[in-house]
């Protein structure tokens, strides 16, 4: 009913506004008004113009008006009006990209927020001056609309499964990765006791597992139940698994770590992903824990934090981006985590891979200045110091730092984001999980020695122990990591999975 009356006020004030931005500064080039003591709009003539009945039916609206008021704005002689009107367009297609989000939802609906510029409806206020008054009512409708507290949001996880011949990935993603996503979402009245300050503010969650996989281990996200990613829509709140095959980048042969990036070869990711509120990209050595029900970020775009940092590092990437002409805040040890909203996420994630590449073909050369030292004692460097292995995290370190402007310390939420597995804190603080090398349980290099023991006909009595469902309030992140993994063991059929051949999906 709600929408019904949005779309009904749209007839009153959203299709004139555009009519009259139209005729505002082209005037009779594609609509006449016809001046009178009640302000009356006549039928829009077209010419060879985009049809306006036709524009709200069309998913790309926004970007044919926005183009067509454009080009248009860029011939009009008048500086006063034309930026008048480029600050009010502005306002336009700021709410149309940031409410419409790429659904298949009528552009109409969206507009709905701009009709507080119905005083804009009189010849008299098309003046230049009255136009910044129209300004000032758009933008407190901007402000007002940003306000409203949404009921539901939908999150994605995207992760990239890769091939091994001793199935590692697959045991991850087995044991780790998705019986935890499934938990939380199959226990989502756990967000009641999530200590998390603003945990009761969020939204209710859809939270989708999205996996590219190499087609090998795409029989394992078959095996959990994952839905084919090209053949599903995304028009329910049920949180869902999803995969798509992916055979990865040619150069992923020589650095595996480009293909956390496969997305990027889908032509159709971004449409799908722009049906998201927000994004996740993640490793799959992590568990996701209930509290990710509970947090969101407070900027559009935060990472984890990363471990790689060293003295020398630290001066030498910004280096580099000096050369590259890119701006770097100063701000290292940039998590492999990210989250964030999908544009700017997948404007990173680009910046990430093209200069991710850069540092993997380019700043390893010993015949560089400044690292001859240390590429005389390896072809990879020296971990910290310089450590080619980590080329994805210098990549980027240097991308987030020129694409998020006044990019700080308090973007790193490190408290949040690949928070170690080890930790003996309250599970219920700590939304996303990540199995850090160490000697502490959890552990994951000692999991999967035993799950390779079982593989190969042994037994543990921690299958029996950890079959049943418990209640992880009380638990600490390490109890409900070990929780999670053993239960999978004992339920999910992941030994008899992992006996079969990797291309095997029966």
């Amino acid at each position: 009913m709600a929408i019904n009356k949005r779309v009904c006020r749209l007839s009153c004030y959203t299709i004139l506004i555009l009519m009259l931005l139209w005729s505002f500064f082209y005037a009779g080039s594609v609509i006449q008004w016809t001046p009178t003591k009640q302000p009356k709009v006549t039928q829009p003539q077209t010419y060879n113009t985009p049809n306006i009945h036709h524009l709200f039916a069309n998913k790309s609206a926004s970007d044919i008006i926005q183009s067509y008021f454009i080009n248009k704005l860029l011939k009009d002689s008048d500086q006063s009006k034309m930026s008048a009107a480029n600050k009010l367009l502005k306002q336009l297609f700021e709410l149309v990209s940031e409410n419409n989000n790429g659904t298949d939802v009528d552009i109409t609906d969206d507009l709905v927020h701009i009709q507080g510029t119905g005083q804009l409806l009189d010849k008299q206020h098309a003046e230049s001056d009255k136009a910044g008054e129209a300004i000032d009512t758009l933008q407190a409708d901007v402000k007002d609309h940003k306000n409203e507290k949404a009921t539901k949001i939908r999150v994605g996880i995207i992760v990239y499964m890769p091939y091994r011949s001793d199935q590692l990935y697959e045991m991850e993603f087995l044991s780790y990765m998705h019986p935890s996503w499934k938990y939380v979402t199959t226990h989502k009245t756990l967000k009641q006791f999530i200590t998390l300050p603003e945990a009761s503010n969020v939204p209710d969650m859809t939270l989708d597992l999205i996996t590219y996989c190499h087609p090998k281990s795409c029989c394992t996200a078959q095996k959990a139940n994952c839905k084919l990613w090209t053949k599903v829509t995304l028009d329910t709140d049920q949180s869902d698994c999803y995969y798509h095959p992916d055979d990865g980048f040619p150069e992923a042969a020589e650095y595996h770590y480009y293909n956390t990036f496969a997305f990027l070869r889908d032509d159709n990711f971004m449409s799908r992903a722009k049906k998201y509120d927000w994004l996740i990209r993640s490793d799959l050595d992590v568990f996701i824990g209930p509290a990710v029900l509970g947090w969101l970020p407070k900027y559009e775009f935060m990472s984890g934090g990363g471990g790689y940092a060293s003295e020398f590092n630290r001066k030498r990437i910004p280096e580099v981006a000096a050369r590259l002409n890119l701006t770097h805040h100063g701000i290292t040890n940039v998590g492999s985590t990210w989250y964030g909203k999908p544009d700017i996420f997948m404007k990173i994630s680009q910046l990430t891979l093209k200069y991710t590449k850069h540092f993997y073909k380019n700043e390893f050369n010993k015949t560089l200045d400044g690292i001859q030292h240390i590429m005389n004692k390896s072809s990879v460097g020296e971990w910290p110091t310089w450590w080619r292995p980590v080329s994805l995290l210098y990549g980027g370190e240097v991308a987030i730092n020129h694409a998020v402007p006044d990019f700080d310390i308090s973007r790193i939420a490190d408290k949040k984001l690949d928070y170690p597995s080890s930790s003996k804190l309250n599970i219920l603080s700590y939304p996303h999980l990540h199995c850090w090398h160490g000697d502490e349980e959890f552990q994951k290099f000692r999991f999967t020695t035993k799950l390779r023991a079982l593989i190969n006909g042994g037994t543990d009595n921690r299958t029996t122990i950890y079959k049943s469902d418990q209640d992880v309030k009380n638990m600490t992140v390490r109890d409900y990591c070990t929780f999670i993994a053993w239960n999978a063991v004992a339920n999910n059929n992941i030994i008899e999975h992992l006996q079969k051949p990797a291309d095997h999906c029966s």
